[in-house]
């Protein structure tokens, strides 16, 4: 982008505005997550729960940082509790 003028305003402003960007920091939660321990959570609610974007948390499972499991049936990604407060902790 070429400053923020012509066509790119509005896409300027609203990057001003993203309240990720106001705080300075990456966006993660500064309060202890309220997880079940042996609770099963989805990845758009680990997100929630960290205040994360979906593309960090896959960032964070690839290089690691936090563990994902998957549903026998079907496959699917999910985080135990467990795992999302280890994660939390150690970022703390």
């Amino acid at each position: 982008l070429r400053g923020c003028n012509g066509i790119y305003r509005d896409y300027c402003d609203i990057r001003r505005m993203h309240p990720r960007r106001m705080d300075g920091g990456d966006g993660m939660t500064s309060e202890i997550p309220e997880v079940n321990p042996a609770g099963r959570y989805s990845i758009k609610e680990v997100c929630n729960i960290l205040g994360i974007h979906r593309n960090t948390l896959r960032r964070l499972t690839a290089a690691g940082q936090i563990r994902v499991s998957f549903r026998k049936g079907t496959l699917r990604q999910f985080y135990k509790g467990t795992d999302i407060k280890r994660f939390w902790l150690a970022e703390a």
